[in-house]
């Protein structure tokens, strides 16, 4: 993670809204750069923003990319944020299920465990995380494939099953 790197991003995508502000995509981005330097009100305006283009647009797997932006942010919230974090996961995953996205299933099964764990449900969350790396497995994906691994790991680790949480 690079601080200047990240910030020079942030006023690039700035620069293309400003040049066309009909443009959705650079919202979704600005939430993610927000969300690596720690800056939740600006990942959640951007990340509600794109949210309300791609559905102005009828844009489902866009709003999905969104949801789990704003899931990212919201997970670290409030209690009632953290709420919201697991409704924009779920929503995002049923999207994802209409859609018969799976390559991107997984990424969704991987946000629904994040908002879990941040609830307070480890026990759910490592369910989730289960899924969430049998499908990066079986479809490739192998940069989801390591960070579920260490997820499962930590949650069976809170979940006093340190045998099980070395496996990951």
């Amino acid at each position: 993670f690079r601080p200047a790197a990240s910030q020079q991003a942030v006023a690039t995508y700035h620069r293309a809204l400003e040049i066309d502000g009909s443009l959705v995509r650079p919202n979704v981005e600005l939430c993610r750069l927000y969300n690596r330097l720690i800056e939740p009100a600006q990942a959640r305006e951007y990340g509600r923003r794109a949210l309300a283009g791609y559905q102005t647009l009828g844009n489902r797997g866009g709003e999905a990319q969104a949801m789990f932006c704003l899931t990212d942010t919201l997970r670290t919230g409030t209690p009632a944020e953290r709420q919201e974090a697991g409704r924009h996961a779920a929503a995002a995953l049923t999207i994802l299920e209409e859609l018969k996205s799976e390559y991107n299933l997984p990424r969704a099964h991987y946000y629904v465990a994040a908002a879990a764990i941040a609830q307070g449900d480890a026990s759910g969350a490592a369910a989730w995380w289960t899924r969430a790396l049998e499908g990066a497995r079986q479809t490739g994906n192998g940069v989801l494939e390591p960070l579920v691994s260490m997820n499962l790991g930590v949650a069976y680790s809170a979940l006093g099953n340190p045998l099980l949480a070395s496996d990951y």
